[in-house]
């Protein structure tokens, strides 16, 4: 197992790779993609664009993404929703609702909780969507970050509606910052 951090102003990203052999975080383009992420995930949570926390005192932002293998994600997607398979991206919001203003009663520092990405369900994926592997892992991150502030496509089409065009912002947000 390899745990890095990857900073940004404000934000920090512990990043957990739990495979034996060919290691994600050791590579140098995951790192710049992920890189990417930061400032956009930073601005999404302390702007007025976005959730708008800087007003509620955040003044640093942690979150732990975990790339692990389709057995370790089929366990966890058993034991916490039941379903016995293996997926993409699950979940871990430490918040209830960030989105819609908690309260959050901290002393700066705002741990959103965690988001775990099964490596060979992202590479399968990369490879039927016909780009790399650090674009669908980005792609799984982003969405996996929505879920923690409280986001959830799967209650209506409307919150689908409203997860998908979020997704799409942050993501364009994120090639535009990898194409500098």
């Amino acid at each position: 197992m390899i745990v890095q951090q990857i900073k940004n102003n404000s934000f920090t990203l512990e990043l957990i790779d739990t495979g034996h052999s060919n290691p994600w975080v050791k590579k140098a383009k995951m790192k710049r993609y992920l890189s990417a992420c930061l400032p956009v995930f930073e601005e999404f949570i302390l702007g007025k664009t976005g959730l708008g926390l800087k007003s509620q005192g955040v003044k640093e932002i942690e979150m732990t993404l975990t790339l692990c293998g389709a057995q370790k994600i089929r366990s966890l997607n058993k034991e916490y929703r039941n379903k016995d398979k293996k997926t993409d991206v699950l979940s871990f919001p430490v918040h209830e609702q960030l989105r819609e203003g908690e309260d959050l009663m901290l002393m700066g520092m705002l741990n959103l909780g965690d988001v775990i990405i099964c490596k060979e369900v992202a590479k399968k994926q990369a490879a039927d969507f016909k780009i790399d592997v650090e674009g669908e892992t980005i792609h799984l991150l982003v969405h996996g970050f929505l879920h923690v502030l409280g986001f959830d496509h799967e209650i209506s089409e409307a919150e689908e509606k409203v997860m998908q065009d979020l997704e799409n912002k942050l993501l364009n947000k994120i090639s535009k910052r990898l194409k500098r």
